[in-house]
């Protein structure tokens, strides 16, 4: 099994509680399929950057899931059938592995400072003694 992410626009003149059933019924469909749904983020109306079919706005949401990738072209069927997705993409999630972040050197304690300037001022008057 491959993780993919699902990405979905919905059309925007539905309900909003029918942008939510068209969500479970696509997790219902992977779930069918043999998939593992691992996250879901909620279903938000937004704005486009240009028209799609025709539509300035749609219901956006995304899934991450797990599928066996010789199934994956009955998900797109299923989702191109749907006459209320305006547009769908499947991408290949790739898992990385967290790196560690940034470890910080200590920082020297600024009484050094303070001690080098008293030297210089102590050699500074010895020269116009």
């Amino acid at each position: 099994m491959k993780n993919y992410q699902l990405a979905v626009l919905a059309d925007p003149d539905i309900v909003d509680e029918s942008a939510e059933e068209i969500k479970n019924k696509i997790i219902a469909s992977v779930q069918n399929e043999g998939g593992l749904v691992i996250s879901s983020s909620k279903t938000e109306k937004r704005k486009l950057g240009h028209p799609i079919k025709g539509k300035i706005s749609a219901f956006f949401f995304a899934l991450d899931i797990s599928f066996d990738p010789k199934k994956i072209s009955q998900i797109k069927s299923n989702l191109n059938s749907e006459k209320s997705i305006l547009r769908c993409m499947i991408i290949i999630k790739e898992m990385t592995e967290e790196r560690p972040g940034k470890i910080e050197a200590p920082q020297k304690d600024p009484e050094e400072k303070k001690v080098e300037l008293e030297k210089m001022d102590e050699k500074i008057d010895e020269i116009l003694q």
